[in-house]
């Protein structure tokens, strides 16, 4: 079934490049939940963890925000020359360490947030390691 729907989700872009032969770059409308748009901010909960992401109009920095257990315990900008973040925070019960990423890509490639981190989940005293990307966009041109 997920395979069925991954299928028919990538079937515009498939077809787009057979019939052109060109990719259709910067749709997003696909996957809206990992893909995001410049000027835009997200979030995604794991475990005690929110990590929430605000791109510039540019889609080059990158504003994190992490909360454990609703309370802000960590915040930092990355950008091309400071694009990792580590962090290793505690709230009660509640911990987190590891480190938040930004690899920009060129235009026309997927830039993308990624972690590298353990989380707790406090209701049920257990640890879990999250490792990929936590959202991807298409950065816009800079004009020099």
């Amino acid at each position: 079934m997920k395979t069925a729907l991954l299928l028919l989700c990538l079937l515009p872009a498939v077809l787009t490049h057979a019939q052109t032969g060109k990719r259709a770059v910067n749709d997003t409308t696909c996957f809206p939940r990992a893909f995001m748009q410049p000027g835009q901010c997200k979030n995604r909960q794991l475990g005690d963890l929110l990590v929430g992401f605000a791109l510039d109009s540019t889609g080059t920095v990158v504003t994190c925000v992490l909360l454990l257990a609703t309370q802000p315990v960590g915040v930092c900008t990355l950008t091309a020359t400071n694009n990792s973040y580590q962090f290793n925070v505690k709230l009660g019960n509640s911990y987190s360490n590891g480190y938040i990423t930004l690899n920009l890509e060129a235009s026309g490639g997927a830039s993308t947030l990624t972690g590298n981190f353990l989380y707790s989940v406090e209701a049920n005293n257990t640890r879990f390691t999250f490792q990929g990307a936590l959202t991807a966009w298409y950065v816009r041109a800079i004009n020099p």
